[in-house]
């Protein structure tokens, strides 16, 4: 309630338990020294933010033998399984089955599909779309450097690990059945991404600047763009063999940028990481630009196809965010 310069405040003792007032005082007010006060609301504070996984990584902290340690994985491997309370193997499949389906489709049918069955891709609309930008995807390359050839390789080398990352974290900090979730809507984005990649097929960047707006044949192999300059630097051929062979199986899947979209939906799934992965997020970004593998207009599609998934799949997408999101 209202302290002066604060040296001392009023409490009320109906808002104080065990307490008694030692000068007689019998109106339910007690003077006590400000920092009382400054303290406790501190020790409140700690309180509600000791997290399972705070805990958790205090008590990692806390081990100093190897006997400390088992005790440690035990509990540890004791408390990963209570995350999966009340989470039967039914709602695991069902969860994971877009996951499952855009592997099997990406892997396994693209191949399966006849070149005359496809689409004619299109070659003519989308630079003359980024026309109207300047080119974007020139922007940054105009001078390239080696420098930044490395800067825009390292979130491309990254980029499959980081939702398995995610997912483990979502698991550990927030139980398994919002790591469900999780599941359900990274897999629903990347199935209808690609299903879109097939169904309306866009040469990328690099084919323009090589080809221009030549018709595309689905016997072209992919390229590695300026990636290739760091296989040159390298003296190897990562970036050639991987987006230069039959690794490769969207040669003209420019868009939506599944690339774009995957840093995307780790930036916007709630509760959310906070500003340092949407740092990352444009860093993709940029990287997909610098490198020539995707126009300015695939990053906005895959922003566009993780906001209509999260909108859909995830309830919690649409609630305000709370003080510790806002302030992350």
């Amino acid at each position: 309630m209202g302290g002066s310069d604060g040296e001392t405040s009023v409490i009320s003792m109906s808002n104080v338990e065990g307490v008694e007032s030692s000068n007689g005082n019998s109106s339910g007010y007690v003077v006590v020294p400000v920092g009382v006060i400054s303290n406790s609301s501190t020790c409140s504070s700690s309180t509600t933010s000791n997290t399972p996984s705070a805990r958790w990584l205090s008590s990692f902290s806390d081990i100093r033998s190897t006997d400390q340690f088992r005790k440690w994985l035990r509990g540890s491997l004791v408390n990963l399984v209570r995350t999966f309370d009340g989470v039967g193997i039914s709602d695991i499949v069902l969860n994971f089955l877009p996951v499952i389906a855009w592997l099997v489709l990406y892997a396994v049918l693209i191949g399966m599909i006849p070149n005359q069955w496809r689409p004619e891709v299109s070659v003519i609309i989308f630079p003359r779309l980024e026309k109207l930008f300047l080119f974007p995807h020139r922007w940054f390359n105009r001078d390239p450097h080696h420098i930044l050839d490395i800067l825009a390789a390292i979130p491309y080398t990254l980029h499959p690990i980081l939702p398995l990352i995610m997912l483990a974290r979502i698991v550990i900090r927030f139980g398994a059945k919002r790591g469900l979730v999780f599941a359900r809507c990274f897999g629903t984005m990347c199935l209808l991404g690609v299903l879109t990649q097939l169904l309306l097929p866009v040469a990328p960047p690099w084919y323009y600047e090589q080809f221009g707006e030549q018709p595309a044949s689905y016997e072209l192999r992919g390229h590695p763009a300026l990636l290739a300059r760091i296989d040159r630097l390298t003296g190897n051929r990562h970036y050639q063999n991987l987006y230069g062979s039959v690794q490769n199986k969207v040669v003209f899947g420019s868009f939506p940028s599944l690339h774009a979209a995957w840093p995307y939906m780790l930036a916007s799934f709630r509760p959310v990481i906070g500003w340092k992965m949407w740092v990352y997020t444009f860093w993709v970004w940029w990287a997909a630009l610098y490198l020539q593998h995707h126009y300015i207009l695939d990053l906005i599609g895959a922003a566009v196809l993780v906001e209509v998934v999260l909108f859909f799949l995830d309830p919690q997408h649409h609630a305000p965010l709370t003080l510790h999101e806002s302030t992350l």
